[in-house]
């Protein structure tokens, strides 16, 4: 059924308040339909814009009853009439519900910052926050540790469900602006000529799909070292920094995307997305937007399943182990937040069958947070888009990835080298700049210069 563009569903998806067979079936029309795509990126672009001009980038949350106020102002109008194409765009319902709830949201943000700044919380210890100024460099800037972050899925023998549920909650849920500001506070103080050890990193190897190898957890965390260490070699030595100082995970989730709502179960919410490799038109890239549906723990993992009739083998892009023999990098104090969601991506290979005649029907992936059938959500061959007609998300972290495999020098890069990784930068600023305009816009100048150190290296 074809979905009108007013319906006022589409704001509620754009917004993670759809659940059910409905967000299903709006996700499903976004993929399909390019209208419906641009009205669900209208909205979300409405709400970042808010966000960042009364929030100036911080994230203070409403509380649950402040929230339920926002929303029963806003809610009446969208749900008593469906716009049509009729009525001034002013007068449409769905932009007098986002009006009306944008005035509530106003006042309480108002009162809220006339009163107390609220304080960053951890969710595992209480809500009693981290200082980061006391925390050594070493600590610091150590990959994010979290149970059940990677891997084929295999319970953990003697492990402790509520316990990896507590970390998985606090990695996923909080915001860490404090974190990151003083992780890159450090890394502009110390001496680039004495770097701190690294160990050298052992890349994610390609894994076979079939014979009890078809699923793989999807990390929920990721460090935030790798982007001001690069940033500074660049800027400041007009050099590249050590491939061993390069994780991948850390330069995509440096960044902000915006908030998961495709699928919802047990505590989880997320997005995923597939289109083909730029580097290399034999694979496909899949991308999974795993965040926090709310401050519980979540009761289940999230989980992709390829489907082996259809991937011979797929790989997790990032996550490089520390090699054996080596001596891994202390872990970081105890219960830490370092995501604000994580942005996953993986590259898969379809079976040589299938390479180039996938039908449209057949399913490559699905994307489960739990077992029931509202918690799965499968991806098709006929969802799998250009790599230019993806998502600006997708465009965007995908080309900060190429850029980490070529400075990490991972194999199997295809055909990737500087002049792709400059070609993918222009398809961005051309096209996807509009919402992101500074951080992204000097991502993109940052790339261009390492594009340039790169083709000297070549």
């Amino acid at each position: 059924m074809k979905i009108d563009v007013n319906d006022p569903r589409i704001t509620a998806f754009a917004l993670g308040e759809l659940t059910g067979s409905e967000a299903v079936e709006i996700a499903r029309a976004m993929h399909s339909d390019p209208r419906i795509r641009r009205a669900v990126d209208e909205v979300r672009e409405t709400a970042s814009l808010l966000h960042g001009t009364l929030g100036d980038g911080a994230n203070e949350f409403l509380t649950p009853e402040q929230r339920k106020t926002v929303r029963s102002a806003g809610g009446g109008p969208v749900i008593e009439d469906i716009a049509s194409g009729q009525v001034p765009f002013w007068k449409r319902p769905a932009v007098v519900g986002i009006g009306a709830a944008a005035a509530v949201a106003i006042g309480l943000f108002l009162s809220q910052r006339s009163g107390h700044q609220p304080q960053p919380r951890d969710l595992a210890d209480g809500g009693n926050g981290m200082d980061w100024s006391q925390v050594d460099m070493e600590n610091l800037s150590s990959p994010a540790v979290v149970d059940g972050s990677g891997g084929d899925v295999a319970p953990a023998p003697n492990s402790d469900p509520e316990s990896t549920a507590r970390s998985v909650a606090s990695a996923i849920s909080e915001d860490t602006d404090r974190y990151r500001r003083e992780l890159t506070r450090r890394i502009n103080q110390q001496d680039l000529q004495s770097p701190l050890p690294m160990p050298e990193l052992e890349e994610a190897d390609w894994k076979n799909i079939g014979s009890g190898s078809s699923s793989f957890e999807v990390p929920v965390a990721s460090g935030a070292s790798s982007w001001p260490l690069l940033r500074r070699y660049v800027t400041e030595r007009k050099t590249l920094p050590p491939a061993r100082a390069i994780r991948i995970e850390e330069l995509v989730n440096h960044f902000g995307y915006r908030p998961p709502s495709m699928l919802k179960g047990n505590g989880l919410v997320a997005d995923f997305e597939l289109c083909q490799t730029p580097w290399n038109p034999a694979t496909i890239l899949l991308a999974v937007h795993l965040g926090a549906a709310s401050a519980q723990p979540p009761t289940a993992a999230a989980v992709v399943d390829f489907n082996p009739d259809n991937v011979k083998r797929a790989r997790l892009l990032g996550y490089a182990g520390v090699k054996p023999g080596m001596a891994a990098a202390p872990a970081g104090p105890g219960k830490l937040s370092r995501s604000h969601g994580n942005y996953v991506i993986y590259e898969l290979q379809p079976n040589e069958a299938a390479t180039g005649a996938i039908s449209e029907a057949a399913t490559l992936v699905t994307l489960r947070l739990g077992t029931q059938p509202e918690d799965l959500l499968n991806m098709t061959g006929g969802q799998v888009q250009a790599w230019t007609a993806a998502s600006a998300d997708l465009r965007f972290a995908s080309t900060v990835t190429a850029t980490g495999m070529l400075l990490s020098e991972t194999s199997a890069r295809g055909k990737l080298d500087a002049g792709e990784l400059l070609s993918m930068v222009d398809v961005i600023e051309q096209n996807d700049l509009g919402p992101f305009p500074d951080a992204r816009g000097e991502a993109l100048e940052l790339l261009k210069a390492i594009a340039a150190l790169l083709a000297q290296g070549e």
